[in-house]
């Protein structure tokens, strides 16, 4: 009988053992589930900064975009008005070519006049 007493104590300790390592695996496991959710909350933050810092990337880059578009723009009106003013040099070439032409003639008409 004293060795059933012992034998039922000794399973006793082993229970007891067994319940203390469960209780230290919980333990472990509630500080990993607590690293997990702070590592998580980290990189969620990390994640809504790079967010962030992309959606500021795709405004400038739309910005420069809208500039090159509206600088693309200037460029045709320039270009366009540089058309218009060489037109309007060579008109004015013609006129000054015809005025030359003209005042030949004037000066041919003046020495018949003078003879």
């Amino acid at each position: 009988m004293l060795w059933a007493i012992q034998e039922v104590h000794n399973q006793s300790e082993q229970v007891a053992t067994a319940i203390d390592s469960m209780r230290s695996a919980a333990t472990d496991m509630e500080t990993i589930m607590e690293d997990i959710a702070r590592i998580t909350d980290e990189n969620t933050a990390g994640t809504d900064e790079a967010n962030g810092s992309v959606k500021l990337v795709v405004k400038s880059v739309s910005a420069i975009a809208a500039t090159s578009q509206e600088s693309a723009a200037s460029a045709e009106q320039v270009s366009a008005s540089a058309a218009e003013q060489t037109d309007s040099i060579q008109e004015i070439a013609a006129s000054a070519q015809e005025l030359s032409a003209m005042s030949a003639e004037l000066e041919a008409i003046m020495r018949k006049i003078k003879l």
